[in-house]
């Protein structure tokens, strides 16, 4: 199925965690839809602060800048991990 649209899906969390049944059975069936359609979603209402999402971005970015070579380093051999 092709997305027609190019607004990416944003879910309110608080919505999971209502006591109204149909806003938490809405919430699931939006994370379905997004991750089937888009791949991904926005998430709002979380507790994770934003400082810290500064910091996982800053460090996401400085991984990527490195060189191949050293990316490589935290390259997991196949079987020296658990998923």
């Amino acid at each position: 199925m092709v997305c027609q649209s190019h607004t990416i899906p944003s879910l309110n969390l608080q919505d999971f965690f209502s006591p109204n049944l149909h806003k938490k059975v809405s919430f699931i069936k939006d994370v379905g839809n997004a991750l089937r359609d888009f791949g991904f979603f926005k998430l709002t209402k979380h507790p994770i602060s934003p400082d810290f999402l500064s910091e996982v971005y800053k460090t996401s970015l400085d991984f990527f800048l490195l060189s191949d070579e050293e990316k490589r380093a935290y390259e997991n051999v196949p079987g020296s991990f658990n998923r």
